[in-house]
């Protein structure tokens, strides 16, 4: 509802918008469990920067968060900690859904976890002119790269099925990772 009120204009665009609390997977992953929110100009900026995010995708993103594909350190620096989530959800153009989470941001004198962006993962490499092909080979280059957190396996072989990409080596287990 939240989505549908920012969409309409009647949402207080000074609050943050309300997600969901910390998910029991991030949580597992490092976090604190503590509110997520998004600002609400962030809504504004997926929608009008990111072509393949939609204001349905946007809606789905809280079921996503809760049981996601992967979850990557994030290799970004800044004063929050971050945490970027593989979510089982595809943008209008094909691309697997990333969200980016600033972890322990104080917001309003509280602490909270907010969803800094989400958008699909396109065919480069930010910072680079260089295509990947496949779209999806970031996420196994985060994996090889050591930033791997969590992985649902199932969801893992199944993406993997989808794109012809294999994520994880065969027999794999989280106990493993």
């Amino acid at each position: 509802s939240a989505v549908d009120k920012y969409l309409a204009g009647t949402w207080n665009m000074r609050k943050p918008v309300p997600v969901m609390t910390t998910p029991l997977v991030l949580g597992l992953s490092g976090a604190d469990i503590l509110p997520v929110h998004i600002e609400s100009a962030k809504i504004s900026k997926i929608l009008s920067d990111h072509s393949g995010m939609t204001p349905d995708l946007i809606k789905q993103l809280p079921r996503a968060i809760a049981d996601p594909i992967a979850v990557f350190k994030s290799k970004s620096t800044g004063p929050y900690s971050g945490i970027v989530m593989m979510l089982d959800l595809k943008d209008s153009n094909g691309s697997t859904v990333i969200a980016t989470f600033h972890l322990r941001k104080t917001k309003h004198s509280y602490l909270v976890n907010q969803l800094a962006s989400s958008y699909g993962k396109d065919s480069e490499t930010k910072g680079s002119t260089a295509p990947i092909h496949p779209k999806n080979q970031w996420f196994v280059n985060e994996i090889a790269a050591g930033n791997l957190l969590y992985v649902n396996t199932k969801k893992a072989d199944d993406w993997s099925n989808q794109t012809g990409l294999l994520l994880l080596p065969v027999g794999t287990t989280t106990h493993q990772l």
